[in-house]
């Protein structure tokens, strides 16, 4: 006698499981969560280190105006100025009088570009033109500088003691 198994129907799966699908999900959120935490802090640390850049540009083209005996200025360049002396600025160029105000572009002082995302603003006082001036014998204009990240400014001013200092406030004190 012949015995005949009975065959077992073959079920062939197709797609993926409710558990498959929700491990993937999990993942992916933690991935984001984990990418979105760093892209806060990369535009602070983007946002100080154009702060500081900048205030070095401002000591050194001091300098400059002090070796080379003419006044200078560093002013924003970008799509907006206001009437009370702000400038909202994509970046900064140099300048020098000579018979007037002409572009200052040599090796080491040229237009410089913020990278995208840098939010930055100059505020002077009132009549105190576009940019600010530096004379030959050090003195400076009074300016604001600010240049904001994800969760913090980072402001540029002179001291009393006339140096460039930067200074970082959590958003919204």
């Amino acid at each position: 006698m012949t015995g005949r198994c009975k065959e077992k129907p073959v079920f062939s799966q197709h797609g993926f499981t409710l558990i498959e699908i929700m491990v993937v999900c999990v993942l992916v959120g933690i991935v984001s969560s984990l990418a979105i935490s760093n892209l806060v802090v990369n535009d602070d640390n983007a946002a100080r280190s154009e702060a500081i850049k900048f205030a070095e540009a401002i000591d050194l083209i001091r300098e400059e105006s002090t070796l080379s005996g003419k006044k200078m200025s560093i002013g924003f360049v970008g799509p907006s100025a206001d009437a009370i002396g702000g400038a909202f600025g994509r970046g900064y160029r140099f300048y020098i009088y000579q018979q007037g105000w002409q572009e200052y572009d040599d090796n080491f002082f040229h237009h410089t570009l913020f990278p995208d995302g840098i939010s930055a603003s100059l505020l002077l006082p009132p009549g105190g033109g576009d940019s600010i001036v530096i004379d030959p014998v050090g003195m400076i204009s009074n300016f604001t500088a600010s240049f904001l990240g994800s969760r913090y400014r980072y402001d540029i001013k002179i001291n009393d003691e006339l140096n460039v200092v930067v200074t970082e406030s959590l958003l919204g004190e």
